[in-house]
């Protein structure tokens, strides 16, 4: 019997792999090659298994204690233990902060060592690796409660049916949000960036209603949107039912044969459907927002002026040498630029950028994510003439950003991370990768951010 058991589950797993091979392969053939160079190791803790590569073995074994941590605090919020090892992969080929989840067909986390930038959406932290994986292990603790007829179904075939997977995107990242700020010290819970973007839909009259949450609306801010709404929706039902709710809503979704009968979840949690609980969910922001508004009116208000209204984000002002005011650009349908108040476009970025004028008045400096050995996606810095539009590629895979040029124009001093850490370099400009040194180095898995010249030359 168990031989039998055996094939049927080989023949599944054949069948599925012979489907994504015909629906991916284009896909696959033009995945990135991993660095061949690259030394790899593994490190066992109690509910994990992390594998990473050198140097990252000191934020390795300090992923390790924040994990464990995340899985003790958060399991006990959930009433759940997962039901296998997790599988991490710490790696730093990209300067992008991020990290994915997974629980099919087992527990895997993916998380890359770069901490947030200071403007980020999850920017408000103490210890960034800890907040990350809060949220990631906080995916695997809620989508891996499979129970009922599906955990059967497992059984039988292997695992490839987890219900929770399929529950609104709002909930998935709104649970893992909720918990990343309820067991750390930062997480968006607590940022007032992330407060401010909702505190505006709802004095705006704004707000975007369940059905809008549960897709990928196009207006700003975009993606953030399951995340904003999300975990301020469950910690509002947090507040009146108890984190209890919450966990109930995990455990019986992930007992569902046929999905998506969110409602009744809900209900049996609250006494409400989630549709009666967003009424009342934006009755308590409305109540709130506006009580804020009006004690900040009754102090007086001093407001600016706007200076643009067609962007998504804006970002890096900086006074060009004949006056003209240039920025960064994104609105999430044209390619982002560095442009001028003008309406002149400077360049076109591949990323977010940050620039400096030179004091010469015919170039700046500025950093942008560039491809490295066709492998990695670094940050590196680039030379734009300002009367051909020409821009010029200055260093190669030193993860350099953030750049401010010396009142003289010889120096540029930039942000380089790597492993987790950014420190400060300075290197003269006629010959930026000969010449660049360490001003500042930080502590381990500390940031710096921004660095600008004084005006005399003289300090940073």
């Amino acid at each position: 019997m168990d031989r039998a058991w055996r094939a049927l589950r080989l023949g599944v797993w054949a069948t599925i792999a012979a489907l994504i091979a015909g629906l991916g392969g284009a896909t696959a053939a033009r995945a990135q090659a991993p660095d061949p160079h690259l030394v790899w190791r593994t490190l066992h803790t109690e509910h994990f298994d992390i594998t990473y590569h050198e140097p990252l073995g000191p934020l390795a074994q300090h992923l390790a204690d924040a994990a464990e941590r995340a899985n003790r605090v958060v399991g006990a919020t959930l009433g759940y233990q997962a039901s296998e090892r997790t599988l991490v992969l710490l790696s730093d080929e990209t300067d992008d902060a991020n990290g994915s989840a997974t629980v099919l067909p087992r527990n895997e986390l993916h998380l890359f060592a770069s901490a947030p930038d200071d403007l980020s959406t999850i920017g408000d932290y103490d210890d960034w690796i800890a907040t990350l994986v809060t949220h990631e292990h906080t995916h695997i603790l809620h989508l891996d409660q499979i129970g009922g007829l599906p955990a059967l179904l497992n059984h039988l075939l292997g695992k490839t049916f987890a219900p929770n997977t399929v529950q609104p995107r709002w909930f998935i990242e709104g649970i893992a949000t909720y918990e990343e700020s309820a067991h750390t010290s930062g997480g968006r819970g607590r940022s007032s960036l992330f407060d401010m973007v909702l505190r505006m839909d709802v004095l705006e009259g704004r707000v975007l209603g369940l059905a809008q949450i549960s897709n990928d609306p196009v207006r700003w801010p975009h993606g953030d949107i399951r995340y904003l709404y999300g975990s301020r929706f469950l910690n509002f039902i947090a507040e009146r039912y108890g984190e209890a709710a919450l966990s109930q809503m995990g455990r019986d979704y992930g007992r569902q044969t046929i999905p998506y009968g969110v409602n009744r979840i809900a209900k049996r949690a609250t006494g409400f459907t989630f549709v009666e609980l967003y009424d009342h969910f934006r009755d308590a922001m409305a109540a709130h927002y506006e009580a804020q508004r009006d004690a900040i009116v009754s102090t007086g208000i001093v407001e600016g002026r706007s200076l643009t209204k067609h962007a998504d984000l804006t970002r890096s002002p900086r006074y060009l040498r004949d006056g003209r005011l240039a920025y960064y650009a994104e609105d999430g349908l044209r390619s982002s630029r560095l442009r001028t108040l003008d309406g002149t476009a400077l360049t076109r970025t591949t990323s977010e950028a940050v620039f400096a004028p030179h004091p010469d008045g015919r170039t700046l400096i500025y950093s942008q994510v560039a491809p490295y050995r066709d492998i990695y996606a670094y940050h590196d810095l680039f030379r734009l003439d300002l009367a051909s539009g020409e821009s010029e590629r200055l260093t190669y895979g030193l993860r350099a950003s953030q750049p401010d040029v010396s009142s003289s124009g010889r120096e540029v001093v930039f942000v380089t991370q790597g492993a987790g850490t950014s420190n400060l370099e300075v290197s003269e400009l006629h010959d930026v990768e000969a010449s660049h040194r360490v001003v500042y180095r930080s502590g381990a898995f500390e940031q710096v951010f921004t660095p600008r010249y004084s005006p005399d030359g003289k300090h940073i």
